[in-house]
């Protein structure tokens, strides 16, 4: 079982020298607190502490060693002192080694004694794998291409030879395709499937199963009939108000590039308890294949007042060519009563009671596009205070939070004269001390130095904060508070690209633990790219592409990869669409990261 670092960012494995009763009981006691597994060539990171038993102090230059395995074939880990509290933040490399317990020997040496400490520490290999095809959509005796790449963690560089099995699934449930194989030197497994000609139409589940866990997508499968030319629509603003008029422009071309001639027709409703038309625009398309259209919208639109006024125009339009052949396509254009729409996002989640708060106020247009304002707020009916959204629609505002209820009001207006509002109720608990984590950033690169202050209702005292990878703890710091704030700055290094926790705790008088965790995003500094060149601008049908691929890192310095093409008709995107080039995104981020957190609907 994988524990989840955000629920529980330590396990404590505390030893104490046992003595006995009726003995002279040692000096030297050793106190270590980390995880009890580790990821195989990781970096990890343990907090240990030499005391004094006879008097409860920590003990300074206390030499101690740290080493993994059994007797005689141990690797040592590190070698190192205590500083003048007795405390040593010990940060190693986890050896490569297969996935299995191991014993860890910590051999502590001060005041004349030496104690051993050995406990079970848990090895771990990690596999990132994700399947991909080259389409979404397929019909009966057709060829899926599935390809598997496999990525090893921490360092997520390619899992060579490792075994792979490509499975595809029915739409019934029914296994129709098993291969299984090992990886090439790039991580990458591949094979081919053809359909049958009567099969199962419908999702087809496909599947990449290593010894680390499954991965899936689905496609699907279905008789269709490409479409001979391509329709778009756009509209002439971003959004609109009830009441105003509407202009619209419908451009249809074929896929070799000629304009489509012919008719359109456009379908325009709106919803309420289902969608109701209330208006159908007709024409001819020019001779470049345009058409366009004013309509005047409802002056009222069910939804309005709800959702800070969000609603919406259907837009259906259809084109038919002169060789009888129609393409119909779905679009939307928002529709609200205030121009602007404000949220409020709080930095923690929630507000903290009893230290400095950082609220976020997002400005956008009923589209969702960012958009520079000027905003007036009052906390509890107070006296106002102004603050601007830069270009990305973002501004911060500094709220105490004390406990109970805070009531915020926001009104906003830009420089087109547009405005918006935003009444909301925020929430402090309650907690005799409390504390808030603040990173400097939320994406950061490799080669940056993080900084990490720690906002506490306490004065004094010590904070410790993990940093923590793919469930891993690859570094711990501590900071001393100082007028109840402290400060940690992490290097990020290669091994520490990716999505990062960051977990900040103190442990009160009474033995409790409180904590703040934050999320960033570290990207890393050798991105490949990727050229592609052809040696002509278009094709006859069965001609010969000759295509140059070239790939350098971020020096432009040329690199050797396994590169993955897809070829496949545009015609297949117009019928369902397909979002190619998200394995970054896909490997760099956690699960828990990719799913939303907080919305912003636009």
């Amino acid at each position: 079982m994988r524990v989840r670092s955000a629920l529980l960012p330590a396990i404590l494995l505390l030893a104490l020298a046992a003595h006995s009763a009726f003995a002279a009981a040692p000096r030297l006691q050793t106190q270590i607190l980390g995880q009890s597994s580790w990821l195989s060539g990781s970096r990890a990171s343990l907090r240990l502490r030499a005391l004094d038993h006879s008097t409860g102090l920590g003990v300074a230059n206390a030499q101690i060693r740290i080493s993994l395995g059994e007797a005689g074939k141990a690797q040592l880990l590190l070698s190192s002192t205590t500083d003048a509290e007795g405390n040593l933040t010990a940060q190693f490399q986890v050896p490569d080694l297969p996935k299995g317990s191991y014993p860890m020997t910590v051999e502590v040496s001060a005041l004349g004694e030496k104690d051993v400490v050995t406990r079970s520490i848990g090895v771990r290999g990690e596999t990132r794998l994700l399947v991909t095809t080259d389409k979404p959509l397929y019909q009966p005796n057709q060829v899926i291409h599935l390809r598997a790449l496999a990525l090893k963690e921490p360092d997520l560089k390619p899992l060579a030879g490792a075994p792979v099995t490509l499975e595809v699934e029915d739409s019934k449930g029914n296994k129709v395709f098993k291969r299984s194989g090992l990886t090439s030197e790039y991580g990458v497994a591949f094979a081919d499937f053809t359909l049958a000609d009567e099969i199962n139409l419908g999702t087809y589940r496909v599947r990449a199963v290593a010894d680390s866990g499954t991965q899936e997508q689905t496609v699907t499968v279905s008789k269709y009939v490409l479409p001979k030319f391509k329709v778009a629509f756009a509209a002439d603003r971003a959004f609109y108000r009830p009441g105003e008029t509407m202009t619209g422009q419908v451009q249809a071309d074929y896929f070799f590039g000629k304009p489509v001639a012919g008719k359109v027709s456009i379908k325009l409703s709106q919803f309420d308890t289902g969608f109701t038309d209330f208006a159908l625009v007709t024409g001819t398309l020019d001779a470049a294949g345009h058409f366009s259209f004013t309509q005047k919208l409802p002056d009222y639109f069910a939804g309005v007042p709800l959702e800070q006024g969000a609603a919406f125009v259907k837009v259906e339009t259809t084109v038919t060519d002169s060789a009888d052949q129609s393409s119909t396509i779905t679009s939307t254009a928002p529709v609200a009563q205030d121009s602007l729409r404000v949220t409020a996002i709080m930095e923690g989640g929630q507000l903290v009671s009893g230290v400095d708060n950082i609220v976020y106020l997002v400005v956008t247009t009923p589209d969702g596009q960012p958009t520079a304002a000027d905003l007036t707020v009052k906390v509890n009916g107070g006296d106002a205070s102004t603050v601007s959204t830069d270009a990305s629609g973002l501004a911060e505002f500094h709220v105490n939070g004390g406990t109970g209820t805070v009531n915020l009001s926001v009104t906003a207006r830009d420089a087109q004269g547009y405005t918006g509002s935003l009444k909301q109720d925020l929430y402090a608990g309650y907690a005799s001390t409390s504390i808030l984590a603040r990173p400097d950033k939320a994406i950061y690169r490799v080669g940056d130095s993080l900084q990490l202050d720690v906002l506490t209702t306490t004065k004094t005292g010590t904070v410790y904060v993990d940093a923590i990878k793919d469930g891993q703890t690859m570094s711990t710091a501590a900071a001393n508070i100082e007028a109840g704030k402290a400060s940690v700055v992490v290097n990020l290094g290669p091994e520490l690209a990716g999505t990062l926790e960051l977990h900040a705790y103190q442990i009160t008088k009474e033995g409790q633990i409180i904590r703040s965790s934050r999320t960033v995003v570290v990207n890393p500094a050798n991105d490949l790219k990727i050229s592609v060149q052809s040696d002509a601008a278009t094709y006859a049908p069965g001609g010969t592409a000759n295509l140059t691929l070239h790939v350098t890192n971020a020096a432009n310095a040329g690199v050797a990869a396994a590169l993955g093409v897809n070829i496949v008709d545009e015609s297949v995107f117009a019928l369902q669409d397909m979002q190619p080039g998200m394995e970054k995104v896909y490997f760099l981020l956690e699960k828990q990261i990719l799913q939303p957190k907080f919305e912003i609907h636009a």
